[in-house]
């Protein structure tokens, strides 16, 4: 419920229009996730558990495309790379792995989102996503 809320809220959402913004959702709807779990007695589940939904989430919206997922175009630069191992073992992302835990088991949102920054500041000309997007598809990062 808090994923699909967030998304709706996302959706045609003139109101977030920097990456500032959106990050700012996105720490919100990934602390509303990991309360949700612990309200419902999984206290263990973090900040990298709820990344990797909240962004794989996201990466299949546009992956479907504005014809079957409108109102999320707006947001695609913004978006965040979803973190795991098969994506910090790609040479396009390699260097930027470090976190003291498992990504699976990042609990500081800061520590996420240092990670998110070092990509913005390694590919300034590309959409985090589409660098993913590259990276999954085994090709060199443009």
């Amino acid at each position: 419920e808090e994923l699909t809320t967030a998304l709706r809220h996302l959706s045609g959402n003139t109101e977030i229009a920097t990456q500032g913004e959106f990050d700012g959702w996105h720490r919100k709807t990934c602390e509303a996730l990991c309360s949700a779990y612990a309200g419902a007695g999984y206290a263990r589940f973090t900040v990298g558990q709820a990344q990797k939904w909240l962004n794989m989430a996201l990466k299949y919206v546009f992956v479907f495309g504005e014809t079957h997922l409108p109102g999320y175009a707006s947001v695609y630069r913004f978006c965040h790379v979803p973190i795991d191992n098969i994506l910090l073992d790609t040479p396009a992302f390699s260097g930027l792995n470090f976190f003291k835990e498992r990504w699976s088991r990042i609990v500081d949102y800061e520590d996420y989102l240092a990670f998110q920054i070092a990509v913005r500041e390694r590919f300034p000309e590309w959409a985090p996503l589409a660098v993913e997007f590259w990276a999954w598809q085994g090709r060199v990062a443009p």
